[in-house]
């Protein structure tokens, strides 16, 4: 067995090559720059550089490989949807065609939560409810939806299955990506907080669930890599208790979101990236909710709690000196 993890400098890809080591499974890891992998050495592992946006290198690099588990994704909210599309469509179709041409046994890809309905506390969104017309606003959400799309239809001669993660937490954050908010609220004496909320997970409990998904995940089928529903108060209140600081947690109304968002659309029409649109406004407005029981039942996972993945990001971290105390 050898497996290609790409993206495997990003928080999950790197999370899945630590797994598949420690489980003495030999990994390539696919990555763009070696140079920005967050993991020491291990036994089993080597790296490739490469593009994943081009067919040629993504070709080149599963050679020999039996399985791949495809992580490597555009995740960034200040991007346009072309890029979006050019990473995570087209490097999506890029995986599949040399994953038929290397005969590879099984392919994992990584979409999102996003792309499932969520649903409230009491009934969270799973794996057989469409998405919410929220999300398809979304550049981001949008382009993971056409990959899934694009390999339901396309690639089922492969043996695939999808995994959805929702909102992720953990070490190997290097960016840091979903970290960002974390870090926002422990430098923050006053933390304005949305009215939605969403669901989160330990990111070492999405890389074990895609190792899963590779063993013994049904053929075709889609599970959701989730955990706690929480709303933002209860999420930063939560991320506030793993600060020395004091924190005063504030209502941020909808309407002011809401205004945020027109002007980061006003920024984009004259070309000037910003992480803030109407889309993303309207998402931190709703509680997009989620349940795990498929991916308890059929992949028997168990899951962390969300204080566990706030204390190994912010202590991982303060290992590598990032500006934690």
């Amino acid at each position: 067995m050898l497996v290609l993890v790409t993206g495997a400098n990003g928080l999950l890809g790197a999370n899945t090559v630590a797994v598949l080591a420690g489980m003495g499974i030999p990994v390539r890891g696919f990555l763009r720059d070696t140079k920005r992998y967050p993991l020491a050495p291990m036994p089993g592992v080597k790296l490739v550089e490469g593009d994943i946006t081009y067919a040629d290198s993504v070709l080149q690099a599963m050679q020999g490989c039996t399985h791949v588990i495809h992580t490597a994704a555009l995740t960034r909210q200040d991007e346009f949807a072309e890029e979006y599309y050019r990473v995570n469509v087209e490097g999506t179709r890029h995986v599949a065609e040399a994953a038929r041409q290397c005969g590879v046994q099984r392919v994992v890809w990584v979409s999102t939560a996003n792309t499932i309905g969520f649903g409230t506390k009491q009934q969270p969104g799973h794996e057989d409810k469409a998405m919410n017309d929220v999300f398809l606003q979304s550049p981001y959400a949008y382009s993971k939806w056409l990959a899934e799309q694009w390999v339901i239809r396309y690639a089922a001669d492969l043996d695939y299955v999808i995994v959805n993660p929702t909102f992720m937490l953990g070490p190997y954050d290097v960016q840091p990506g979903s970290g960002k908010v974390i870090q926002m609220v422990r430098n923050k004496r006053i933390v304005w907080y949305p009215p939605g909320g969403k669901n989160f997970v330990h990111v070492q409990d999405v890389a074990h669930a895609l190792v899963a998904a590779m063993q013994r995940g049904v053929r075709g089928e889609r599970y959701l890599a989730s955990n706690e529903n929480l709303t933002y108060r209860e999420f930063f209140a939560k991320v506030a208790r793993h600060s020395t600081a004091r924190h005063q947690l504030v209502p941020a109304p909808g309407w002011l979101i809401e205004l945020a968002g027109k002007v980061g659309d006003l920024l984009r029409s004259f070309g000037i990236r910003s992480a803030l649109s109407s889309a993303n406004a309207q998402i931190l407005c709703v509680r997009n909710f989620y349940t795990n029981a498929k991916s308890i039942q059929d992949l028997n996972l168990s899951y962390r709690s969300t204080d566990y993945a706030i204390h190994d990001a912010v202590a991982w971290w303060k290992e590598q000196e990032l500006g934690f105390s």
